[in-house]
Formats: structure tokens, sequence, C-alpha cells
């Protein structure tokens, strides 16, 4: 079998593994189409079948961590997480036009907005190495919290060299990051999962 057809039947099974979430895919697809512009079509059409390749690949990742099979999550992981931000990178897009178009037409949507932040501050760090909202003038910040309560002795730097840090969930098998939050100056903690489940519930 080509990688191709691989590729496929990986694609496939994460759509017949999800097929509720497929229908709420296919529903908010076309409602943001119909609101903010039916070129978002072209994104949302293949931005929903990763976030259901990947609800597949966490779920299997969480059974091996849970399984102990450790070596096989160890070598796939690095996919996850490329997968994950890719998907990151290309909602983000779809939500900061959609929010645009919002804007323009006077529109107040908080879920909106609210979801365009918090994509906004894993997006900032994957696309540019850069903490979010930190201007390239303003003087070196102080130390930032990492995970699990740990300090980074490094003071920051604008610069591009900025690295998030990147987990795995133990109860959903999802990416996470914990970017810095500057309006709260303080480090969060954000699962792929959840900004997929916000999209989800922009209409509800």
């Amino acid at each position: 079998m080509r990688a191709t057809e691989h590729l496929q039947l990986a694609f496939d099974i994460g759509m017949a593994g999800h097929p509720e979430l497929q229908r709420r895919w296919i529903d908010v697809m076309y409602k943001v189409a119909s609101r903010w512009g039916r070129a978002h079509m072209v994104s949302l059409t293949s931005t929903n079948r990763i976030d259901l390749l990947l609800r597949q690949l966490e779920r299997e990742q969480l059974e091996g961590m849970q399984n102990g099979s450790s070596d096989a999550a160890a070598n796939s992981v690095d996919v996850v997480v490329a997968l994950a931000e890719t998907w990151v990178l290309r909602t983000y897009e779809v939500i900061r036009a959609a929010a645009e178009q919002a804007t323009r037409r006077g529109e107040t949507n908080e879920k909106l907005a609210t979801l365009k932040y918090r994509l906004g501050l894993v997006r900032m760090p994957i696309a540019k190495a850069e903490i979010k909202d930190v201007r390239a003038k303003e003087p070196v910040l102080d130390v930032f919290g990492l995970a699990g309560g740990e300090r980074d002795p490094r003071p920051y730097k604008n610069d591009g060299s900025y690295i998030i840090p990147r987990g795995i969930c133990g109860t959903t098998g999802s990416v996470m990051w914990w970017p810095i939050d500057i309006k709260q100056m303080t480090t969060v903690e954000i699962r792929r999962r959840e900004l997929s489940d916000e999209f989800l519930s922009l209409f509800d």
C-alpha cells in the first residue's frame, strides 16, 4: 500500500471514529461560511478532517500512555505535535479573518473574540518564536513560568528565540502548550482539544 493510501485510510478512521463530530464540523463550516465569508469553506473542509484525525491519534496516544507503551508514544509524538500545530495555524487564520469580517459589520461576538485570542497565544510562538503582544521596542521581560510550576531563569528577549513549552495531556492525549498571556502576566495552559471544542461551540 502506498503512503497516500495509508494517509487516506488514517483520515477515514478518524472520520469513522467520530461521526457526530464530523456532522458538527460540517454544520459549523457552513455557518461560518454563510456568516463571515465562503472563502473559509476551502480551509475548513480539510481543517476539520485534520481535527478528526488528530482526535483519533490523541485517543491512540493516550491508550499507549496508559498501557505503558512508551516507545510507540515517543516515536509518534513529534508527528502528532506537528499536525496539532499545523491545525492551530490554519484554524487561527480562519478565525482571524472571520473576526475581521465581524468587526467590519459592527458585530460583537465574545466567543469568536475569545477563541481568536487563545489561538493567538499559541500561534505566535509557533509561527514566530515570540510571545503574543510583546512589542519589539519594549524592554527585556523578567522571568516567566513554565509547565508544572517550574520557572525559566532566562529573561525573555523578543528576538525569535522563544520556545513554547509543549506536552501531552494525560487525560485526553491532546497536545498542550503553556504560552505566556501578557494581559494576565502569567503562564496559561491550553490544549488543542479545548480549542477545537470551542470552535465547534461558536454557534451554540
